[in-house]
C-alpha cells in the first residue's frame, strides 16, 4: 500500500501458480517394404490430460518433417552462436 498524510492507494491481483511439467517428446522411424507397418503408443501412467499434445506426422523421407526442428532453432534463446556466447 502506497500513503502519504492526504491519500492512500492499494493493489491487489491474484495469480495463478501451475506446476511445472516436463513434456516429453519420442519419433518413430523406419522402412519397410511391407503392405503396413503397425506402431504401438504407451501414454505415462502419470500423464496430465490438460497439458501437452499428441500428433503424427507421416513423411516419404527422414527430411520429410524438419519444420518443428527448424522452427525450434529458430525460436530457441540459449543455442550458443559463432562467439560461444548465448544468442538473445
Amino acid at each position: 500500500m502506497a500513503s502519504d498524510a492526504k491519500d492512500r492507494d492499494a493493489l491487489a491481483q491474484t495469480l495463478p501458480v501451475h506446476k511445472r511439467v516436463s513434456l516429453d517428446v519420442a519419433a518413430s522411424y523406419g522402412t519397410t517394404l511391407q503392405a503396413g507397418v503397425d506402431e504401438t503408443l504407451k501414454f505415462p501412467p502419470d500423464m496430465m490430460p490438460a497439458v501437452g499434445e499428441l500428433s503424427v506426422s507421416l513423411a516419404p523421407t527422414v527430411l520429410g518433417n524438419l519444420d518443428g526442428a527448424m522452427r525450434y532453432i529458430a525460436t530457441t534463446r540459449t543455442y550458443a552462436g559463432s562467439s560461444g556466447s548465448p544468442r538473445r
